[in-house]
C-alpha cells in the first residue's frame, strides 16, 4: 500500500465530462480558477435573492467591447444583463467562459432547480478540501480577527444597553422584551442543581481521552467557581476524602488554539480548563433541558409539521432545515446568517439579558481572560467556541432578540406584554415563529429587516451574502433549497490518499456523486482508492455501506447481479459459512481501544459520576475512531 496524490485538474476533467454529458460541449474547467467559480456562486445567489418573485424574460450578452463594466478576456469571463418580466434589469453576473451555457440554461429556461445544483456542485465542490496544517500568515490573521472580536465585544457592556433601552422604538424596544423572556425562561433553574461531567472535546490542562480529566480537577478549582460548587462536593470522588491542605485554587484562563480547517482558512477555539468545563457541562445539560421545555418558545408549527414543535431544539436541526426547504417554495421564512455569531456574544451582553442571580453562576464556569502565545488578555466575550455554554446560550441569546424584534416589527411594545399582567401567558398567545440552532435563524419574512437591524444594535453581523429573503433560495442547518428542492452535492475533502481515513472519505465521495449522475468523475476516485488500497473494492447492495455504488436493487435479484459483477472483476469477497452470506473487504471504522487503568482515585472519581452507561466505554472509547481494513457483509 503505497500513498496517491490524485491530480485535481484530472478531476476537474471528469467532472467537465460529466457536464458536457448533461448539456453539451462546453470549454474545459480549469483548476486554477476554482475561485472563479466560487466568486460566481456568490454572485448567482445574490441575483437570486434580488430577483425576488419575478421571472426571468431575456438573458443577454453584453459584448466585452461594448461593455465599459466588463470583465474583459483578461480572466476569460463574459457579463450577463438579466431582464425581469417586469421591465426591470439586474445588475451584471460575470460568468466564466467554461459555465456560460450552463449559467444560460438556468436563467432562460425556467430557473430549474437542478441545473442549479448542478452549478453549485461544479463550484463549490473543491471548496472545502481540508487543510493538515495552518500556516504562518494563516495563524497571525486568526489570531488578529480573534483579537479584532474581543476587542469588539469590550464596546457592549451593560451599561450602554441600558442607554439604549431608554425611550421608545425598534431597538429599546427590543432590548426590554428581550430581557423579559430571557429571564422569564431561566426563572425556574436551579443552577446548583447540576450534574458535572466532562465532554469529549480538548481541555487546556489534560489529555483530551481517559481519565486525565478527572484527575486534573481532583482538589482543583477556580475561586469564583468554589464560591457557589464548592470544591469538597463537587471537585473530589467524596467529601470524606477531601483534604483541605492539598486544595489547589487555579486562575479562570482559558488558552487559544489554532487548529486546520480547510483551504480558507483554520478554526480558532478556546480550550477550557478542567474545572470549568466540568461545570460547563452541568450547567448546558440543565439550560438545554430549560430550553427545550419552555412553554413560550413552543409554536404553533408542530400543528401542520409534525415534530416541528419548538423554536430551539437542541437535538433536531433537522427542524430548522425542513422548514428553509419549504420555506425555498413558499418564502414564509427568512433564513438569517450571522458572522462569527460564537465570537460576538459579549459578556456585556449576557450580562444584561439575565439577572444578577443567573448571571453570577454564569460567571462561576465562564473564563475571564485568555491566554494567546503565552500572552495573558482579558476575555470581552461570553464563551468563545470550546466552551461547552457557547451553544446554549448563543441559541437562547439569538432567539430572544429575534423573537422581541418580530413582536416590535407587528407594532407591540414593552409596556403592552408588561401590562398584561402575566408576560408569561401573554407570549404564550402570541407566537412569534422565530427558529433557532446556533447561528442558523429562520424568521417572518416580513420581521426580516427588523430581526438585522436588532442583531447588529447588540453587536452582532449578520452576513447578508448567506441572509436570504425575498428569492427561492434559502440556507440553514446544512439545508441549501431552491424552490422547494433540497440542491446537494459531493464535496471534496481530500486529494491525497495517505491513510485509511482518506480511502473511507473518498469511498463516500465516490457514491454521492454517482448519485448526482457524476459517473466520470465517480470512477476516476474508485481508481484512485482502489490503487492506495492494492485491491478491488467490491460493490454492494445495502445503502450507506463502505462499497461502490451501483443501480441495483436491495434484494435478491440486485444481490445476484452484485455477486455476478464481483466475481467477474475479481473483487476482495468471500462466502461467510457461519452467517451464510458474502462479505467483501473494504474499510471500515470502529473504535479506538485504549488501554485505561482501572483502579486508582481519578478511575473512582469518574465511575461515581460518569454512571454505567460512560464507565463501560473505557476500552472502546468511542471519541476516538480507527479506520482499517475488515470484512463486512455486503449483498
Amino acid at each position: 500500500m503505497s500513498d496517491v496524490v490524485m491530480k485535481i485538474q484530472t478531476i476537474y476533467d471528469r467532472l467537465h465530462r460529466d457536464v458536457c454529458s448533461k448539456y453539451g460541449e462546453n470549454p474545459p474547467l480549469q483548476v486554477s480558477r476554482a475561485p472563479v467559480y466560487e466568486a460566481l456562486w456568490k454572485k448567482l445567489l445574490a441575483t437570486i435573492e434580488e430577483m425576488g418573485a419575478e421571472k426571468v424574460s431575456s438573458v443577454l450578452i453584453i459584448d466585452a467591447k461594448a461593455s465599459l463594466i466588463s470583465s474583459g478576456p483578461a480572466d476569460n469571463t463574459v457579463d450577463l444583463l438579466v431582464g425581469l418580466e417586469s421591465g426591470a434589469l439586474l445588475s451584471l453576473i460575470q460568468v466564466p467562459q467554461e459555465l456560460l451555457a450552463l449559467v444560460r440554461t438556468f436563467l432562460a429556461g425556467g430557473l430549474k432547480p437542478s441545473v442549479l445544483q448542478d452549478i453549485r456542485q461544479i463550484c463549490l465542490f473543491t471548496y472545502k478540501i481540508k487543510s493538515h496544517e495552518v500556516t504562518k500568515t494563516q495563524r497571525d490573521s486568526a489570531i488578529e480577527g480573534f483579537r479584532s472580536r474581543n476587542a469588539a465585544c469590550c464596546s457592549i457592556t451593560p451599561s450602554s444597553l441600558r442607554l439604549k433601552a431608554q425611550g421608545k422604538g425598534l431597538i429599546p424596544d427590543m432590548l426590554r422584551i428581550a430581557r423579559l423572556l430571557s429571564n422569564v425562561i431561566v426563572a425556574n433553574i436551579d443552577w446548583r442543581e447540576v450534574k458535572p461531567s466532562h465532554g469529549p472535546g480538548a481541555v487546556s490542562d489534560a489529555k483530551r481521552s481517559g481519565s486525565s480529566k478527572w484527575r486534573a480537577i481532583d482538589g482543583k478549582v477556580c475561586r469564583v467557581t468554589d464560591k457557589f460548587y464548592p470544591m469538597a462536593e463537587f471537585f473530589t470522588p467524596s467529601p470524606s476524602w477531601f483534604n483541605h491542605q492539598e486544595a489547589t485554587f487555579v486562575d479562570p484562563i482559558c488558552k487559544l488554539a489554532i487548529v486546520p480547517k480547510d483551504r480558507r482558512g483554520p478554526r480558532v477555539i478556546c480550550t477550557q480548563p478542567s474545572g470549568l468545563m466540568w461545570i460547563q457541562q452541568g450547567q448546558r445539560r440543565v439550560l438545554e433541558r430549560t430550553i427545550e421545555t419552555s412553554r413560550i418558545l413552543s409554536t404553533n408549527r408542530g400543528l401542520a409539521s409534525e415534530g416541528i414543535a419548538g423554536s430551539i431544539k437542541f437535538d433536531r436541526q433537522e427542524n430548522n432545515g425542513w422548514l428553509a426547504l419549504e420555506s425555498s417554495r413558499t418564502r414564509e421564512f427568512a433564513t438569517v446568517d450571522l458572522k462569527d455569531a460564537s465570537d460576538l456574544v459579549s459578556w456585556g451582553l449576557v450580562q444584561f439579558l439575565f439577572t444578577k442571580g443567573t448571571n453570577q453562576f454564569l460567571a462561576a464556569s465562564r473564563a475571564t481572560h485568555v491566554k494567546i502565545d503565552g500572552v495573558q488578555e482579558k476575555l470581552h466575550m461570553y464563551a468563545p467556541m470550546g466552551s461547552a455554554m457557547c451553544f446554549p446560550i448563543e441559541s437562547l441569546v439569538f432567539w430572544v432578540i429575534a423573537a422581541a424584534a418580530t413582536y416590535v416589527s407587528r407594532g407591540v411594545t414593552y409596556e403592552e406584554i408588561v401590562k398584561s399582567g402575566s408576560a408569561t401567558k401573554w407570549v404564550e398567545n402570541n407566537k412569534t415563529e422565530v427558529f433557532v440552532f446556533g447561528d442558523d435563524i429562520l424568521v417572518r419574512r416580513e420581521a426580516c429587516t427588523d430581526v438585522c437591524e436588532c442583531l447588529k444594535a447588540v453587536g452582532l453581523v449578520p452576513n447578508m451574502s448567506k441572509t436570504f429573503v425575498e428569492g427561492f433560495f434559502r440556507e440553514a442547518c446544512g439545508v441549501d433549497a431552491f424552490h422547494g428542492e433540497q440542491l446537494v452535492i459531493a464535496r471534496l475533502q481530500n486529494i491525497a490518499l495517505t491513510s485509511m481515513s482518506d480511502a473511507y472519505a473518498i469511498i463516500d465521495a465516490s457514491k454521492r456523486l454517482r448519485r448526482l449522475g457524476m459517473i466520470h468523475t465517480a470512477q476516476y476516485l474508485e481508481e484512485q482508492t482502489e490503487a492506495f488500497l492494492g485491491f478491488r473494492l467490491a460493490a454492494g447492495v445495502f445503502p450507506g455501506g463502505p462499497f461502490w455504488e451501483r443501480d441495483w436493487t436491495c434484494d435478491a435479484e440486485g444481490a445476484r447481479k452484485a455477486l455476478s459483477w464481483n466475481l467477474r472483476r475479481n473483487t476482495e469477497i468471500r462466502f461467510n459459512t457461519d452467517y451464510q452470506y458474502f462479505e467483501a473487504k473494504t474499510v471500515i471504522a470502529s473504535p479506538l481501544p485504549t488501554k485505561e487503568p482501572q483502579d486508582g482515585r481519578c478511575r473512582l472519581f469518574r465511575g461515581l459520576t460518569t454512571g454505567v452507561d460512560e464507565h463501560t466505554v473505557d476500552w472502546l472509547n468511542p471519541d476516538n475512531t480507527q479506520y482499517h481494513l475488515g470484512w463486512v457483509r455486503a449483498f
